[in-house]
């Protein structure tokens, strides 16, 4: 009996999907590919380390001796996630320098496009070899989206210095970041002109404690066209609370130097308060795009006490955008995001099906999933409304559109104004470039 064979393009193409297939099995699969066929390794080999995401100190430093072991893989490599990594690389270097990633293994990444890393906070990072590896990463001629979470700096200054060494990148994440102080050592984004974040566009500072700082780590004049503020520092801890009470972090006073924004996105959680403190600082007349993704955790029976939870300043804000700089605005778009289980048990017969729908996306990431979808649905009123009464009571989410639309009367008037209400579960608004 002859044994039948497939085209090698085939294989290739079923190789192709195994590595698009989010199952946490996959790259067991692709590593069985890699070695079953001298054919079938480059193929098996890109799948497995375009996309590399490492949680911890072992598969961290497993990684980085792969790289130096094999020059081949390291050109492979595209997007590097890092998560919670706080390794010690060479265990008889001092008690206080740990190295996550090895400078020699960082050279090897010369097609590295999108980097992400999420440290576990806590103490001040410590200058090696933290800062070394990071500007390092920066510097890689490929680099264009750098992410950063989670991160303890002793001044903004250490910021400053890792955007220097990037001058090629696109796209800016910050997030949960603290500062010991804003300036330390007089370092500003004036020393190192003019290529200083030339070629920066999109920038998302979410979450952090203060956000002058960060702005005013930022070039000037700014060529930043997207930008993703908020939401503001939520002191948790009870006993730390009192320290924050009548005190303004921020004041938003380098936000008239982004002249060229076009598109700005504002995360409101718990209060909506400081709104209209930022667009009070808006200068650029190319924006095109406002939008308010809107998070409240505590509500009541119906969607009635959602603008009153939220602190939100509809009015006002309404009243803000029917003037310069607002003039050439296409769109205001406001999205509320509910806890899930407070309106379950109202939900109509569609609230199972997006819950099904929401399940089956799982293995995306949450933010993505709903502000990225919200971005490129059909605005058309028949189909937001069909999509939104699924998320809740009909009649509630009638009623509560109706309640934002006659709070912004101008906007409503301009037919720019979108609103919708969402019924999501608890989601962490961090990662959106």
């Amino acid at each position: 009996m002859e044994h039948s064979r497939l085209p090698l393009d085939v294989y290739l193409e079923i190789i192709d999907a195994v590595a698009l297939d989010p199952d946490r099995n996959s790259g067991a699969t692709l590593a069985a590919c890699a070695l079953t066929a001298r054919s079938w390794l480059p193929r098996a080999r890109f799948g497995l380390y375009s996309k590399v995401v490492l949680r911890g100190n072992k598969q961290c430093l497993a990684f980085s001796q792969a790289l130096l072991d094999c020059s081949a893989l390291g050109p492979l490599v595209q997007d590097l996630m890092l998560f919670q990594v706080w390794a010690r690389w060479d265990r008889d270097s001092p008690d206080d320098q740990y190295d996550p990633f090895p400078l020699q293994a960082v050279h090897t990444l010369s097609n590295l496009k999108n980097m992400t890393f999420e440290f576990d906070g806590g103490e001040v990072v410590p200058p090696n070899p933290i800062f070394p590896f990071l500007r390092e990463v920066a510097s890689r001629p490929s680099l264009r989206t750098l992410g950063l979470g989670s991160f303890t700096f002793h001044s903004v200054d250490d910021l400053v210095e890792i955007l220097a060494a990037g001058p090629h990148l696109t796209s800016v994440v910050v997030a949960a970041f603290i500062f010991n102080c804003e300036f330390s050592k007089g370092n500003s984004r004036a020393d190192f002109a003019p290529d200083y974040c030339r070629d920066l566009r999109t920038v998302v500072f979410t979450d952090n404690e203060k956000m002058d700082p960060l702005l005013r780590a930022l070039p000037f004049p700014s060529n930043i066209t997207r930008l993703t503020l908020g939401p503001p520092w939520r002191e948790t801890d009870p006993g730390l609370q009192q320290y924050y009470e009548g005190v303004t972090l921020n004041d938003f006073l380098d936000l008239p130097h982004f002249v060229k924004l076009e598109d700005l996105v504002l995360l409101v959680v718990d209060t909506g308060a400081w709104v209209a403190s930022v667009l009070a600082m808006v200068r650029s007349p190319a924006l095109q795009m406002l939008s308010l993704f809107c998070w409240c955790e505590e509500l009541d029976s119906t969607w009635g006490s959602v603008l009153q939870d939220l602190d939100l300043p509809l009015r006002d804000i309404d009243t803000m955008l029917s003037k310069a700089p607002f003039l050439g605005l296409r769109r205001i778009r406001v999205t509320v995001f509910c806890r899930e289980d407070e309106f379950s048990s109202r939900s109509n017969d569609g609230s199972s099906g997006e819950a099904e729908d929401s399940a089956g996306d799982s293995s995306r990431d949450p933010e993505q999933v709903s502000v990225s979808d919200d971005q490129t649905e059909n605005t058309s009123g028949s189909r937001s409304e069909r999509e939104d009464a699924a998320d809740g009571s009909a009649e509630d989410i009638l009623w509560f559109k109706q309640q934002v639309r006659e709070s912004m009367p101008s906007c409503h008037e301009r037919e720019i104004l979108e609103v919708h209400a969402k019924v999501r579960t608890p989601i962490m608004l961090r990662w959106l470039v």
